[in-house]
């Protein structure tokens, strides 16, 4: 590859000084709009194929990040706009619950918000049956996004209420569910015990406890089997996998019977490999 193309990029050798991070996001904004997972390091490899440009990946960043503010604006303002989005949906969904800890204008800590149609659906067409579950907001500010979901009649994901907290704390977890519970017990005489399922985090579970104390407590297999598989590491992969599938056959049980035979068989394991 020669180091001096003749297109009309504007740059004339692979290192030239104005390959700037202007230059590179006025390349990659589309592609950007179309790939938002869009990698620093594939921007690297497509600036050079195509316009012969070789740029340190910390210049492909920045241009990425000039292309994602044109795109998408400031994230702190985009915070800010949670207050402004509060406001119009108590003018044109009254019934809804959204809760915001602000610093006068600007978006300080922790926003809860449900639908005042979704805590009715629940109420009214879903088992008292709640999946939490939380993931990081892959963004300059990172925080947690939590969610409260169960399933409609037709077993399709039915929202209930989400969260936006700077980390699953005890504290955080705490303010979700009690807001949680005001909004789904306050306003009529819903009275049923909801079971939540979620993946065991410790503030989950100091939550549930302590905001919703007569509510079963259930986690997700696939986190209980990582768990499994980790305690037990010592037994040997193949008898992990064989207690696993008397875990399953419990979990999955229909009827007392196959779920007492399932109890019995697991207690049988535990007595000989002391299980954890």
């Amino acid at each position: 590859m020669q180091a001096t193309h003749i297109c009309d990029g504007g740059i004339g050798t692979t290192a030239h000084p104005e390959a700037s991070k202007k230059w590179v996001s006025e390349r990659v904004i589309q592609k950007l709009k179309e790939t938002p997972l869009y990698r620093a390091v594939d921007i690297q490899k497509d600036i050079l194929r195509i316009h012969g440009v070789c740029l340190p990946c910390k210049h492909a960043w920045m241009g990425k990040e000039v292309a994602r503010l044109v795109i998408y604006g400031s994230e702190v303002s985009s915070y800010d706009l949670l207050l402004w989005y509060a406001d119009k949906v108590f003018a044109t969904n009254s019934s809804s619950v959204v809760a915001i800890e602000n610093d006068g204008e600007r978006f300080k800590r922790g926003f809860f918000f449900s639908f005042g149609a979704c805590l009715l659906g629940f109420k009214h067409v879903c088992r008292p049956l709640c999946f939490i579950d939380g993931t990081y907001l892959l963004a300059k500010y990172g925080r947690i996004l939590l969610s409260a979901t169960a399933k409609d009649g037709n077993k399709g994901l039915f929202h209930v209420a989400f969260t936006i907290v700077d980390n699953e704390t005890d504290v955080n977890c705490t303010w979700f569910f009690a807001i949680l519970g005001e909004a789904l017990y306050s306003q009529d005489t819903y009275d049923e015990i909801i079971t939540f399922i979620s993946d065991r985090s410790k503030g989950l579970v100091n939550a549930v406890t302590r905001v919703f104390p007569s509510s079963p407590h259930g986690y997700y297999l696939r986190h209980l089997e990582a768990n499994f598989m980790k305690t037990n590491s010592s037994i040997g992969k193949a008898l992990r996998m064989q207690c696993w599938v008397v875990i399953m056959k419990i979990a999955y049980a229909y009827t007392l019977k196959e779920f007492d035979d399932a109890v019995v068989n697991l207690h049988v394991y535990q007595s000989m490999y002391s299980l954890g």
